[in-house]
């Protein structure tokens, strides 16, 4: 390499010597600023990219937090007590992540690219929950020793089924021409995710009561009542740290086998859940803490990886890897069911 610097360097300086003389001082700092430059290029480019990635992960984070918040009713099945909507949240989720895996395979454009990585690693992340499905079974134990199992297995199952049902949807939708093979500038969807948080938090600062959460259950930050705008930017927040928590605890390549980087996560999300409700036996008043409810709610909820636990499991299948799809599934099932006694009320 050094060889060839040289090389280099005396062609120059033999072509400047027999235009001007030799090489002056004056001539050798007029070719500084060159190196200068292309530094701070590279470093520009990293820290473009940084920016980017951060930008992203906020808007998709924020976007699903204000989503799950504000705008999903509370249904419950009286008899079973099983909470419907979040275990819907559960299953719509990796039907949407069939159908941006499809979309991000199918496009050629690289910033959907890169958009459908996002909706499907922090979006989705934040939208379903490992460590709720755990908990919620641990409630349902109470009722029935074999509810919560049931609830754990049949909520995965059909997790799976949705991921196919998502996937050959989309690939109907490309076939058929229903869906546009050029799609628009992706800045548009971040131009929307920012109107959606914007809109959102304005109506939660000057709408009516009940927008975020039932105004009879009061959250605490110390001997300050937390108001239902400053609740909402809490759970933005723990579900950004949440998702930089998975991208880190999560980090790995696993194609082909089991995706350890998802089932740390799950059991790190559990783990965490455990720890809370154990800190709330102890400590009756942080309950009511805004903090303590909201990172079992949405760091918790985001630190988990529910819908990338049931596409790597299906793409294994997929993949005519039966044996290691089943190892994954049932990893992620026993995990849970392992759980659900230190989590009875």
């Amino acid at each position: 390499m050094q060889q060839n610097r040289r090389k280099a360097g005396d062609g120059l300086e033999a072509g400047s010597a027999s235009a001007d003389g030799p090489l002056r001082p004056a001539m050798a700092s007029a070719m500084l600023p060159v190196v200068y430059l292309s530094t701070e290029a590279k470093d520009k480019e990293w820290a473009t990219k940084l920016w980017r990635h951060v930008r992203h992960a906020v808007l998709f984070a924020c976007a699903a937090e204000c989503l799950t918040t504000c705008f999903v009713p509370v249904w419950a099945h009286e008899t079973t007590g099983i909470n419907v909507s979040a275990t819907l949240l559960n299953i719509l989720g990796p039907f949407l992540e069939g159908c941006a895996y499809t979309l991000q395979n199918a496009t050629a454009q690289d910033e959907w690219k890169r958009a459908c990585r996002y909706f499907r690693t922090v979006f989705l992340g934040v939208f379903t929950s490992y460590c709720y499905m755990v908990d919620h079974a641990g409630d349902l134990v109470a009722r029935s020793a074999f509810l919560g199992p049931l609830y754990i297995l049949s909520t995965m199952c059909y997790a799976s089924i949705a991921f196919l049902v998502g996937q050959r949807l989309m690939h109907w939708s490309i076939d058929a021409r229903k869906f546009p093979r050029h799609l628009p500038p992706v800045l548009y969807l971040w131009n929307c995710l920012s109107l959606f948080i914007g809109i959102v938090l304005l109506v939660a600062i000057i709408g009516p009561s009940g927008f975020v959460r039932d105004p009879k259950d009061a959250h605490f930050l110390g001997n300050f009542q937390v108001n239902e705008a400053l609740e909402l930017v809490v759970g933005m927040l723990m579900s950004c740290l949440g998702i930089f928590a998975s991208m880190y605890v999560g980090h790995g390549k696993y194609e082909g086998l089991v995706d350890w980087g998802a089932w740390r996560c799950n059991l790190a999300s559990v783990l965490f859940l455990v720890l809370a409700y154990g800190t709330s036996y102890f400590v009756p008043s942080a309950v009511q803490n805004v903090v303590v409810a909201k990172f079992v709610s949405s760091f918790c909820g985001s630190l988990s990886c529910f819908s990338t636990a049931i596409t790597s499991t299906m793409i294994l299948v997929e993949s005519k890897k039966k044996p290691m799809a089943a190892l994954s599934f049932g990893v992620s099932a026993v995990t849970a069911l392992v759980f659900v006694p230190y989590l009875r009320k």
